[in-house]
């Protein structure tokens, strides 16, 4: 509610649900971390189901492909 603006233009980024769950409810595009922390850049597919059932938009696994990230949240034109 105190961010300002149009939730639409907020942007959550965590790797809890928590934070997707509250994205989610103030209307903000949520980009949930599953990054697999034993295999290197690998989702962990548990984190990703929690984070999808949270609320999250999109997931990925780490931010090693940032341009493509950034392409897909609509941040690149």
């Amino acid at each position: 509610k105190e961010v300002g603006g149009e939730g639409g233009r907020v942007l959550v980024v965590g790797d809890g649900p928590v934070e997707m769950r509250l994205g989610r409810s103030y209307g903000c595009l949520t980009l949930g971390v599953a990054s697999d922390e034993k295999g290197g850049g690998e989702i962990d597919l548990d984190k990703r189901r929690r984070l999808i059932r949270a609320g999250a938009r999109y997931v990925v696994g780490d931010y090693s492909e940032l341009a493509v990230i950034a392409g897909l949240l609509g941040m690149v034109r």
